[in-house]
Formats: C-alpha cells, structure tokens, sequence
C-alpha cells in the first residue's frame, strides 16, 4: 500500500461519508478570525499526519541548527570584520562591524526551517530567521479542519495540532521577562510596521488587535500584563536608557516585514545597551543567509562542534557548496565545479544567497539545457548563489485540486524559538505538476500538521502503562499471561533442548525482548548496507594498495595481504553480525563481526521453550502475533545459495565441512553434525536436493583433481566456527582459488573483521564516497572512531589536541579496545575504571599499534528480570545478523545497570535473550 499524508491514521480518518469532501477549506468560514479570511493561499481540507520519531527528529533540527548558526562568524570568520564584510555585506565594513558586535550577544531567535524529507529523513534546504516567518498562521485554520474530521481533536488518536503562535508568544513573553525590571508588571511588545498610508491604519488596528487576543490568552500563566503595539519604528524613542512608545516602556521590538533593512538609532542603543529583546538585530541578516548551510558543514567536517552536533550536521544538511569554488570533492571525486554542474544537471540545484518565495531557484532537473547554462552564469557572476545537490521528496498520496488523491511532493516549514520547538506546516504539490520549487507563492497547497504525541493508534490505553522494559508495549499483555513463579533463567538441562545445547554455557532469559517494526526497519537497514560498505575499503580507501594494506591490516607483510587481496577480489558473500547499542531512538555500531564464527544464533533454539513459558506468543485470537527470525535457517539457506553458486554437482548433492578445531571432548563433534544436518537436510529437501554436514578438525581433508575432499566425500563449502584459528591446510586454499569450494572464511576476512574499519568507513562517508543514504547512515550510526597513534593529534569534540591528552581529559566518554580482539577482552570502558586503570589501558593502546578509541555509547536503560526475578533497569547489546541481501534477526546480551561493568558480553556475565518481532495480523494479511 502507497504511503499517504495520513501515514498509519489513514484507516481512522478516511471512511464513506468523507468522500464528498472539498479538496480545499472555506476560508472564509466563520471559525476563521477576520484577519485571515480571503486568505490568499489555498488550504487543503485533509491534515498531514506527522509519526512521533519525525516530530522529534524535527524538534532536534529546529533547536540545534539556529544555535550552530551563531556559531559561524567566529568558528569560520575569526569575527574578522573584513571576511564578514566581504561575504555578507558586499565589502560594507560599518555593516559588519555593526552586524558582529550584535551577533556576539547570542540571543535566542525564531528560525523557520524549510525541509525535505527522504528515505534517510530530513534534509534542511534553508532556514529562515527573525521575526517575519511566514506559517505560523495555520494554526488559526486548525477549528476548520477539525470540524471537518472530529476524530482529530477528540483526543482518542494521540495526536495534535502544535499551537505555534502560542508557543512563540510564550517565548517572547519568556524573553521580556528577563528584560523587566523589578517591581514591573507590566510587558509591552512593540512590532513595526511598514510606512503605511491611511487606508492601511484599519488594517493594522485588525492585526493589534488579533496578537493582543493571543497575547492575553498566554501572559495570564506568568502573573502579568501588557499589549502589543503595531506602528511605525519611528514612533518609539529611547529616554532615559528606557525604549518607550507614548510613555509606555516597551521591552521586546519585533519586526515583522521582512523587507525593512534599516534600524533606528534608538533601538539600536536599546539592544546594545540590553534594554530590549530585539531579533531583528543585524546579525540575523548573516544568519539568514542560505550559504551558511555551506559553512555549517565545512565546520562540521573540521569537527569544530561536538561530535553529536558534526554528525547531526552532516544527517540534516544535503551536500552544498558556493557557486564561486573552482573546484569540489563530490560522491568522493574531484570535480570543476562549473563542469559538474553542467555534465550532471539533474543533480543540482542553484539558488540565491538572500532569495525569497522560491525566486531565484534553479532546479536542473526542471530546466533545459540552455536554462540550466543560463542559470550557473548568472550565478557565477552575481556571485552570492549556493549550489545544493538536488533532494527529491518521498512522494505521498494525498487529495490534488480535483480530490484525486495521487503522488505529492512535500516541503515541511519547522520552527524553532529557542530551546522550544514550535511546530511545523506543510506546502505540497502533485507530481504531475511538479516544477521543482514548493512554494505557496507559486501554487503549492498548504496544509495543516497534527503531530503525534503518543503513538496508541495501535494500542489500549493500558498497553502504554510501560514501555520501557524489555517486552515494550506488549508489558501488560505478557505479564498478565504468564505465570508468577516463572523462574529468571531458562533450565539449560531441558530435553526440549538440542543435545548440542544442553548445559549451554551461558544464562538465557525466561523472558524475550520485545520489538516492533521501526526498531526491525532499523536493524534491517544496517545489517544489509554496512558490510557491504565494509568490503569496499580496500579499493575506495586504499586504492587496493598493497603495500598500505599490508601495513594497515597484516604488519606489513606484503604476502598475506597479496593472498588477502586474491580472495577479496573474488567477492563472495560472507555473513556478518553487527554489535549495537540503542539510544536516543538510535542504533550505533560498536563492533562489526564478519564470517561463519559469529556466535548468537545458537539462542533461536530456545524458541519453543520461552513460547511454552508465554502462551500470549501463540494466541491468534489478539490483533498481535509475535515472530522471532530464525536465524539459524537464515544462515542454512543464506549458506546454500552461495554452495550453489560456486557449482551445483550434476547429482544434485551439496555438503559442507565446518571445522571446530581440535576438541578434548569429540562428542561435541557429533552434537553439532547431528544440529547442523537436522537443518541443512531439511533446507536442501525443499529444493529438491540432498547433501551433508560434517564436522570435524582439518586432518581428514586432502586435494583430487582441483577439488576438496574428506575422506572420500566431495566437499563444496568449509566454514570455520572457531575464534581459535589453526594454519589451514593450503588444499583448501588452492580448492577455492580454483573456484571449486566456497570458503567464507578466506584471509580477507582479516581485513573485514578489524575494528578500525569503523574509523575508516565514517571518514569516506565525510568523503560522499558512498551514496548520500549510505553516507548519512554511517554517519548517524557509527560513532566518533580512531586508531591510537602515540604522539599524534586527533580532532576530537572540536578540538585538535595530542590522543593521549584527548584519552586523558575524556576517560567517562571513551572506550579502548583492541582493533581484533573478542568476547569483551581489551576493551577498556573508561566510565567504568579508576584513573590509575584507565592510564594503564593507555599505556597498552600506546604500545601496541592495533588499539581504537570510540566514543562511549550507552545503552537506553530496560527493565528486565535480574537472576532472582525482580525486575530492575538493564543495559542492553543487540547482535544483529545480516546474511547477503536477507536480515537474519537479532539477539540480546543485557547487563544489570546495578552490576554494570561497561562490557555487557556473554563471556563476562550477560544474561542472554532471545527477540520478539509484534506484529499486526493486518500487516499478515495485507
């Protein structure tokens, strides 16, 4: 099913009687305060449903961007008045002057983003700021659309439109505040209006008197009174250090035209003299300027914020670039910027420095070949134009002028007002008349948001209790099925349980964890894209040199990486298990664990039992049904499509030699032959083939004719389940460099599986050496990552500094561990040590070259059963299989928060647990 504006609240709002619906809203209906009837603009009469995660990915953008802004004339320009001047005021040193001493007061301003929103969410197209932001008016159109669809404001669907002009009122009543002096009770709000004509004051009084109404509605919370003012700027004059307007003393001064440059002396001296809250100031002429989008993120990919913020830069903000750079780095290639710009026009659009209502945008993609060369000359020679490559929007269904629902594209305006988020409105257009720039001045429809503010579309009132515990939000249905002596831990010496897997080695949870399809997206996602990225380090970082990948992965032996790089060449499948923690409505990767040795998989078999334990699992007769990924079978299946991709022998038989290495006790031999066969056979079945698995150590194996053998048994995969690696016979070897074995466990491996691959895939994604989705999701999930190199400097939070003086100064935000080391050893939680500890660790990193330090990611906190049964906050590591194309499920490794120790691994205590996928019965069906 096509995704529409009403996203998963499709089904609750549209039923039969709407269908006869006008497409568009009456203005002119009497809900509608009088200001605003005739309005311009069309509306349209069904809202955009906005999903709580995009509403909060807004919220962050909204505040985060504004206050980066600020940052610009001294993190880029040094507050060099001349660079300011040259830049923004076309070479006006006064203005820059002027403009800098009033952006170093760093006061909260309003800012209205303009944004698209993608597969990879949000991208920011340019922000708006000061106090002419067009869309904050919506919110007055919001009677009519609720009482077109009464659903929306009953408050069953958790779901609301945001106040704007109230929560921006309550923002400047929250500034003027702090300009009152003491024993004041009254605040005054003075907005300037253009030089109007007589016939214009009626207006004016109509506009006072709709911001007074809002205004008294809101200064009543905070004990006080007050007015706001429309006139001329002429009209207030400063005396004794007091700005006033007919005796009044006024305390904010807003201008709301846009178009007004010019600031009068006195309040001027008023803010300068921290009189008044003023937002128009000078400084927010530079914040405006859409060419900071370009200096935003040249200071992110110096690392001149913190590495939340550089990161969140580089998500939010597309590749942009100033018109008048010779050259550019894009997609990871350098480029003549004039050149690219004409040879791959779809991919760009050129736009104003200062441009408004979509005047001045050229979008390549829309244009032809001689407009498109017409536009980047008068960009070259007007100087003040930025280049961003083109963002298509995720086109949704949603009513065009004639209520046909068909493909829109979406602009979503977001505000921010300091701290607060204020909202956001959308412009949209259909596709079929798309011409590139969404905006109302050229035909878009605007329409109004609701945004969740729970998510219980889905659920009862009593499911939302608790949610953060393990189970999410099916707590209160497991917990009232389940019985209340359910013992914390699985009985490892069940019958129920494979030979292999009695007396398993490590607790496994009674209870499972519970997630539903956003986490499953996510996870998805990573497990598919990341390893792929992973194998093409050689060639994109290294350039497939030998020699540096020799130094880099195998001590500069130029032989083993000559060998690595013949079996990474040959570009087979290997299976993969990301490490991951879950914060913050984020997945970041710690570790990537690459071949057949990956452990986790083992606790699938331990699904009939927790289903025996929670009958709810089974229930069919509920709108929920829970499906937990066989990993196992992923892999079984995952393993015979690459068996047959090497060579399907003419008899149709397919087997496989896994190798445990040498074991005191051969039983477990035949364990895991009779576990591994019971799925193989039954796989191969399906496909109408037969074969086997035999497990045993590297003896019985020998080379015939090009091709691998045990004993007499044709062998066409070897995979090894080992960490503890012995020398391979070279007959395997030369099996797969014939091409006659498939062997993921080949020595390219070495390189895959090194941790400091992590360090190297974020710095070609600062590259855009992948795609701009891959670039943004290894960006936002693998975190701040560098090899340990005594004596050098690493930029890290913004700084440049020596690694061992970032090491010292950062022990509660860094972890150490060693770029190939296992099951939780050489890692060094720094949170988690004494100082006289956490040196140690950095002596060793120093001394030994395969050492990383990452930033410190900790875990959202769960509730979950402790080993006597209570139920206490947990942190939690995810292990996520990727097997090819195929997401092959995820397992969990959780920690008592109590116990913690930084490292939550199997071998070091974690308790172990099986995961859950809720799921709808209307997802089956459909």
């Amino acid at each position: 099913m096509e995704k529409t504006i009403l996203f998963d609240y499709q089904n609750l709002i549209i039923n039969a009687s709407k269908k006869a619906l006008p497409a568009l809203i009456n203005t002119n209906a009497e809900e509608v305060p009088e200001i605003l009837r005739n309005f311009k603009y069309p509306i349209s009469s069904w809202p955009v449903i906005l999903p709580k995660k995009d509403s909060e990915a807004l919220a962050e953008c909204c505040v985060l961007i504004p206050k980066l802004l600020q940052e610009i004339p001294e993190l880029y320009f040094e507050n060099n008045t001349k660079k300011i001047a040259d830049f923004y005021f076309d070479g006006n040193e006064t203005l820059a002057h002027f403009a800098i001493l009033c952006s170093q007061k760093k006061i909260d301003i309003s800012c209205r983003l303009d944004l698209i929103k993608t597969t990879t969410g949000f991208k920011v197209l340019e922000v708006n700021a000061g106090s002419s932001l067009g869309g904050m008016e919506f919110q007055n159109f919001e009677p009519v659309i609720s009482g077109m669809h009464p659903e929306l404001s009953n408050g069953e669907l958790g779901i609301v439109a945001m106040p704007t002009q109230q929560i921006y009122i309550d923002f400047i009543i929250q500034k003027a505040i702090s300009y009152m002096s003491e024993g004041e009770e009254e605040i005054n709000i003075f907005m300037v209006g253009t030089e109007f004509y007589e016939k214009d004051l009626i207006a004016y009084k109509e506009a006072e008197n709709f911001y007074n109404e809002i205004f008294n509605n809101e200064i009543g919370k905070y004990k006080k009174k007050g007015s706001v003012i429309i006139n001329r700027m002429s009209e207030v004059k400063l005396k004794n250090n007091v700005l006033t307007y007919k005796d009044k003393r006024i305390h904010v001064v807003l201008i709301s035209d846009f178009a007004l440059k010019d600031i009068s002396p006195d309040i001027f001296r008023a803010f300068m003299m921290n009189a008044i809250y003023f937002p128009d100031h000078q400084g927010v002429g530079m914040l405006r300027d859409k060419r900071n989008l370009v200096l935003l993120r040249r200071l992110a990919e110096e690392g001149k914020f913190s590495a939340s913020e550089n990161e969140k830069i580089l998500t939010y903000i597309p590749w942009s670039v100033l018109i008048n750079e010779t050259t550019t780095l894009y997609k990871g290639s350098e480029h003549i910027l004039e050149v690219l710009l004409q040879e791959k026009k779809d991919d760009f659009v050129i736009k104003v420095a200062d441009g408004l209502q979509g005047n001045d945008v050229f979008i390549g993609k829309f244009l032809s070949k001689e407009a498109w060369s017409d536009a980047i000359k008068k960009a070259i020679n007007e100087k003040k134009y930025i280049v961003q490559e083109y963002i298509p929007s995720d086109y949704l269904l949603a009513p065009n002028k004639n209520n046909e629902w068909t493909p829109h594209s979406l602009i979503w305006g977001a505000f921010g007002f300091g701290d607060a988020y204020g909202g956001t409105w959308v412009r949209m257009a259909a596709k079929e008349n798309a011409l590139g720039a969404i905006n109302a001045a050229t035909g878009a429809v605007e329409v109004i948001v609701y945004e969740e503010i729970s998510v219980n579309h889905h659920t009862n009132n009593e499911e939302k209790e608790i949610t953060n515990s393990i189970l999410g939000e099916a707590y209160n249905q497991l917990m009232s099925n389940t019985s209340k002596n359910l013992p914390a831990f699985v009985d490892l010496t069940s019958k129920k349980l494979p030979k292999l897997l009695q007396e398993y080695h490590y607790p496994v949870s009674s209870w499972p964890v519970i997630i539903d399809t956003d986490i499953v997206d996510k996870l998805k996602e990573l497990c598919v894209r990341i390893p792929k990225m992973i194998q093409q380090i050689p060639e994109l970082y290294f350039k497939n040199d030998l020699k540096k990948i020799a130094d880099f992965y195998f001590n500069g032996d130029n032989m083993l990486a000559q060998y690595a790089m013949l079996c990474h060449q040959k570009k087979i499948e290997i299976g993969c298990r990301l490490d991951l923690t879950y914060s913050d409505n984020e997945f970041k990767i710690l570790e990537a664990n690459v071949g057949s040795a990956i452990g986790g998989w083992q606790v699938q078999s331990f699904d009939h039992i927790i289903r025996d334990q929670h009958t709810i699992l089974n229930d069919t007769e509920t709108e929920h049904f829970y499906e937990s990924r066989n990993t196992q079978l992923y892999y079984i299946n995952f393993l015979i499509d690459n068996l047959i991709k090497i060579k399907l022998p003419d008899d149709d038989t397919i087997n496989v030699f896994m190798c445990l290495g040498v074991a005191d006790d051969t039983s477990i031999y035949k364990n895991t032959e009779d576990f591994l066969n019971e799925l193989f056979q039954q796989e191969l079945s399906k496909r109408g083939l037969k074969g086997r698995v035999c497990v045993a150590d590297y003896s019985s194996l020998h080379l015939m004719n090009g091709k691998l053998y045990k004993d007499d048994l044709l062998i066409h995969g070897l995979a090894i389940l080992t960490l503890n690696k012995e020398d391979l016979p070279p007959d395997v070897f030369r099996a797969f460099f014939i091409g006659n074995l498939y062997f993921p466990d080949h020595l390219g491996t070495i390189m895959y599986g090194d941790k400091r691959n992590l360090e190297l895939l974020r710095t070609l994604a600062e590259q855009q050496a992948f795609s701009e989705e891959d670039n943004d999701l290894v960006l936002n999930s693998i975190p701040w990552t560098k090899k340990i190199t005594p004596n050098s400097k690493v930029l890290y939070r913004g700084k440049t500094e020596l690694f061992a003086q970032v090491l010292k100064n950062n022990k509660e935000n860094l972890v150490i561990k060693a770029s190939n080391g296992s099951q939780g050893e050489d890692v060094f939680v720094g949170k988690f040590l004494t100082d006289k500890e956490w040196e140690e660790a950095i002596n060793l990193a120093e001394n030994t070259s395969t050492f990383i330090a990452q930033e410190f990611c900790n875990s959202n906190s769960n509730i979950a059963p402790n080993k006597i049964g209570e139920w206490t906050p947990h942190k939690l590591i995810w292990g996520a299989f990727g097997f090819g194309e195929n997401y092959g499920g995820v397992w969990v490794r959780m920690s008592e928060e109590k116990t913690d120790i930084g490292v939550i691994n199997s071998a070091s205590g974690a308790v172990e647990a099986i995961v859950y996928e809720r799921l709808f019965f209307e997802t089956l069906i459909l």
